[in-house]
């Protein structure tokens, strides 16, 4: 109902969402009675925060997004930044922001749920998603998919299933779902409501896809049918990625293969993004960010790894160096170099040859979460 007051009144839609918001079973805001779920979105077969958006996107109008968290302690908080900015980049959304960002911005340790500043897996990945999203490598499709949801419609769908509204959680899914949408939906096509329209109807019959959800632009693709072997993957000239589960398995990116060792969690993130704009092939510059899970010192969790109650740790954060190699085939000679916190060259990797491929190894013992390739 807010969102078609907004599609009245408003120049813009905007929405909030949180992967895994803490809950407080206790005092609201409790900062030592909570709990969080701690799974991975890259597992939810539903789709995560992801497609809630689309769904409330009104036809011939922008969307922004600004409140958007993977929140702390969550293991798995390296995802959020690729994933959204994909995402968002393939539905041209027009605004994205997370919350929040405080200070200090470098304490040295994460602070709290939301704290961007502190926290090495939210830093380290924006300047990837900022090439995903503000610098286009992945491009936005054209084919939309839209629900027809008459204005007087509207009170009588939401009431059907207003009893399963809660904190962060919207019922649109479910206006969706009686018009025949499925899960895949927003990931294979753009989506968005018009308000306008005569019935409560798709503009076209949408079916389940038997494997994985691949975007119509061919640069996403989602394999969340098994979770603990669930994958994310961007395949874009500019920018590649591995999110999830890869652990143990050979992804193939195009010209790029990333082959991560198993380890104990085999979960990780792992992306390189052109910061030129150029194909990863012909690109001067492209950053490598590898990066799994991430904690201060002294975290104390629970035996379910649901809280930490009030025990937050202390500097610094410590994080989990990823074992891989990295395949690329039939481009030209690069050189590799670990870098410190603040960006800068560091230590510099050997490049292995072998017929056309280069190879490079990268893990905890260049205690680093990124690198830079350059030519």
């Amino acid at each position: 109902m807010k969102k078609l007051q907004e599609a009245q009144v408003a120049d813009f839609i905007d929405m909030h969402a949180y992967w895994e918001h803490p809950s407080f079973p206790g005092r609201s805001w409790s900062r030592t009675e909570w709990k969080i779920r701690n799974s991975s979105m890259v597992s939810d077969k539903k789709g995560g925060t992801l497609p809630r958006f689309g769904q409330h996107r009104v036809a011939g109008m922008p969307l922004t997004i600004s409140e958007y968290d993977h929140p702390a302690p969550n293991f798995f908080v390296a995802e959020m930044f690729p994933m959204l900015n994909s995402f968002a980049a393939f539905q041209d959304f027009d605004g994205i922001y997370q919350f929040a960002c405080e200070s200090p911005y470098n304490s040295g340790m994460i602070p709290g749920f939301f704290a961007l500043n502190g926290h090495p897996l939210k830093q380290v990945f924006v300047p990837a998603g900022s090439v995903m999203f503000r610098m286009g490598a992945v491009k936005p499709s054209v084919h939309t998919v839209q629900l027809g949801l008459p204005k007087e419609s509207v009170v009588k769908e939401l009431v059907k299933t207003g009893n399963n509204l809660k904190l962060h959680v919207t019922n649109m899914n479910y206006v969706w779902d009686a018009a025949g949408s499925v899960n895949a939906l927003a990931l294979i096509h753009p989506i968005n409501v018009n308000t306008k329209a005569a019935e409560l109807k798709l503009s076209e019959p949408v079916s389940a896809p038997d494997g994985p959800w691949i975007s119509e632009t061919g640069e996403i693709e989602w394999n969340n049918k098994d979770s603990i072997n669930a994958v994310y993957k961007i395949n874009a000239p500019a920018a590649r990625a591995a999110i999830g589960y890869i652990g143990g398995k050979n992804i193939d990116l195009g010209s790029v293969s990333i082959q991560m060792d198993t380890t104990k969690y085999n979960w990780a993130t792992i992306t390189l993004t052109s910061l030129d704009g150029k194909p990863v092939e012909e690109s001067s510059k492209v950053l490598l960010v590898a990066a799994g899970r991430v904690e201060n010192t002294d975290w104390k969790w629970d035996e379910k790894f649901t809280t930490l109650g009030g025990e937050w740790g202390k500097a610094p954060s410590r994080a989990e160096g990823i074992p891989a190699r990295l395949v690329f085939r039939d481009m030209e000679k690069f050189s590799v170099h670990a870098l410190d916190s603040a960006g800068k060259e560091r230590t510099q990797l050997k490049v292995s040859k072998k017929g056309g491929d280069q190879i490079i190894n990268i893990g905890a013992q260049y205690k680093t979460l990124w690198y830079i390739l350059s030519r």
